[in-house]
């Protein structure tokens, strides 16, 4: 015969264990919807690491000579010149900047001009004419303008120190071998612009 407590203990035990609390689904949704953007995120993130990087446009060709010659476009005569104009130190910021490359030597360059910010912008426009002296590039500002108007003389200078410095960067950059090259000329023509270079003395 059982008694009080051997009664309640078998109850107990043959009671049904208590169903567990279904899950909302908003909950589940939540976590698919966030797992899901994460995987989108991870991909375009890898996706602009592992791409491969633009190459400026640039062509080497050397004859045998021992000359050799480095031509460019006008995509990469803009970078040139955005680094030329920000080493102007020029009183105003310039967006927008774009180069164009011309026949006879000819460069253009042209971008917005804004003196403050919050202010008007004016177009500034420059025309330049390269040459090379003493084996260094030597740019003549024949004109340079903002709004229509002449720049100074001396942001004139201040201008064409900088794209003498720039393009100087570029023509000192080629290397063929261990052989060191003079820049000799340039030339160009419509979007084409192109350095000439011959060894130079050994010493």
């Amino acid at each position: 015969m059982l008694t009080a407590n051997q009664q309640t203990t078998r109850v107990d035990r043959n009671a049904p264990a208590p169903q567990q609390r279904p899950r909302r689904w908003w909950t589940n949704a939540f976590w698919a919807v966030g797992g899901l953007l994460c995987g989108i995120l991870l991909a375009v993130v890898g996706l602009i690491y592992l791409a491969p990087q633009p190459t400026p446009a640039t062509q080497v060709s050397a004859a045998t000579s021992g000359a050799a010659t480095l031509t460019v476009d006008d995509a990469f005569l803009t970078s040139v010149g955005s680094a030329a104009i920000a080493q102007a130190g020029l009183p105003f910021s310039v967006s927008h900047l774009q180069a164009h490359i011309a026949a006879n030597d000819m460069i253009a360059i042209s971008g917005d001009a804004t003196l403050l910010p919050g202010t008007p912008t004016r177009r500034l426009a420059v025309t330049a004419q390269l040459s090379v002296a003493n084996g260094a590039p030597a740019a003549r500002i024949l004109s340079a303008t903002v709004g229509g108007l002449p720049l100074p003389a001396a942001v004139d200078d201040a201008l064409a120190s900088a794209l003498d410095s720039k393009i100087g960067d570029v023509a000192n950059s080629l290397k063929i071998g261990s052989a060191r090259y003079l820049l000799t000329g340039i030339t160009s023509t419509d979007g084409s612009l192109t350095l000439a270079f011959a060894p130079a003395a050994k010493p």
